[in-house]
């Protein structure tokens, strides 16, 4: 199966909580624009430290993870921004990503994503906090609608 890569950005938190509160325009949020590699069997996203780096965030600790290596390893949990492109709009949200804080699992990731020149991994919660899915005709990000009951 073909890799699935969208684009989008990794955003300052407190710039893009202006922006989200219509403070600040989007022009004006500190990010760096990146290539995602979606994977829906990924809890969360993970970004590597030199693209985060830089970007203010919040450290909410860390965290215990499995699955991208064979054994456990370490990551910190942080508030970060994330936006994702959707033809000529975009959607935004601030919510916790996991950045590697041991060198073997690092150089992991980079190794996965470097073929496909890709940057970061965009997990399930992303996609959901994000109202995102995958459109299953052309594989790229929807808008899911908001549903009230």
């Amino acid at each position: 199966m073909e890799e699935l890569l969208w684009r989008g950005f990794i955003c300052d938190l407190y710039d893009l909580s202006k922006y989200l509160c219509k403070e600040i325009t989007w022009d004006n949020v500190d990010k760096r624009r990146i290539k995602f590699l979606v994977d829906t069997g990924a809890s969360k996203s993970i970004i590597p430290k030199d693209i985060i780096g830089g970007i203010r965030t919040l450290d909410l600790g860390e965290t215990t993870t499995q699955g991208i290596c064979d054994k456990p390893s370490r990551f910190k949990v942080l508030l970060s921004g994330i936006a994702i492109v959707l033809d000529n709009d975009l959607v935004a949200s601030i919510h916790e990503v996991l950045v590697p804080t041991e060198t073997e699992v690092e150089k992991s990731i980079r190794k996965l994503l470097a073929p496909i020149n890709a940057s970061a991994i965009l997990g399930r919660l992303s996609m959901d906090v994000l109202n995102l899915r995958i459109d299953p005709q052309t594989s790229k990000p929807t808008k899911i609608p908001t549903l009230l009951l």
